[in-house]
């Protein structure tokens, strides 16, 4: 169930930035985010509906088979972020070419070494991806959350004038979903995978909340606008004259 709501949060983070790509089309930042959080939202899907309608192992490793390819392609747009700063126009274009290589190679990995995935009776979804298979993926998770948490990181100064509150949201965004998101990969204790579930939707909140408190602001500040061009410039000096009776 958490593996859903966390593509539901995620969806609504992926659906704020194309509107903004949609007003900005030149933004690539925008752009790989866009594109990066929407497929990673359908990972979540892959991996989370399986086990609400059955828990046939077959479905549970399909699912995981799913999700994780739609993962690792959006993990590829996220690496893209920092690298589109970072290297030259020739090497951008050979680093995407390397990067969505990687997704075919874990897909073929996953077939050579399939996973072992089941539910256990407490309802947590053991994935058992083959050793060096969830090493992959996991570490290409991580270096491309680093990176952007990096990027973040080095711009902080500038990024704070525009909106600390979502500089810092994904920042912790990127390190708790990172962390949660390699022990799902590599491991094993029910406990343990408990937990880091619960620790990726606490992460994915943190944006959530920061997007949909900046969307909260907005309609506020259009609400206020037109309230004073209806009551005229008197409505910030008499505030108590803007109640109407019908």
């Amino acid at each position: 169930m958490l593996m859903v709501m966390e593509a539901v949060l995620l969806g609504f983070f992926s659906y704020n930035r194309w509107q903004e790509y949609r007003s900005h089309q030149s933004n690539q930042i925008t752009y790989r985010y866009w594109i990066a959080s929407f497929l990673v939202s359908l990972g979540f899907l892959a991996y989370g509906l399986p086990a609400l309608f059955t828990e046939n192992p077959d479905s549970i490793i399909l699912g995981g088979f799913v999700g994780m390819i739609l993962n690792a392609i959006g993990f590829s747009n996220f690496f893209l972020i920092p690298l589109y700063g970072w290297l030259s126009p020739r090497m951008y274009i050979v680093a995407k070419h390397i990067l969505f290589l990687f997704p075919i190679i874990l897909a073929l990995g996953m077939i050579v070494f399939p996973s072992n995935s089941f539910v256990d009776i407490q309802g947590i979804i053991h994935w058992r991806f083959n050793p060096v298979v969830g090493i992959l993926a996991a570490a290409h998770m991580d270096i491309a959350f680093m990176a952007n948490i990096t990027l973040l990181y080095l711009h902080f100064y500038r990024l704070r004038h525009l909106s600390i509150l979502n500089t810092l949201a994904l920042m912790i965004t990127f390190i708790l979903t990172g962390i949660a998101g390699s022990y799902q990969y590599i491991g094993d204790d029910s406990l343990g995978l408990g937990l880091s579930v619960v620790v990726l939707y606490l992460g994915i909140s943190v944006v959530f909340y920061s997007v949909a408190r900046g969307k909260i602001n907005r309609v506020l500040g259009w609400q206020n606008e037109e309230r004073s061009a209806t009551l005229g410039p008197n409505a910030k000096q008499n505030p108590g004259n803007s109640r109407t009776d019908s």
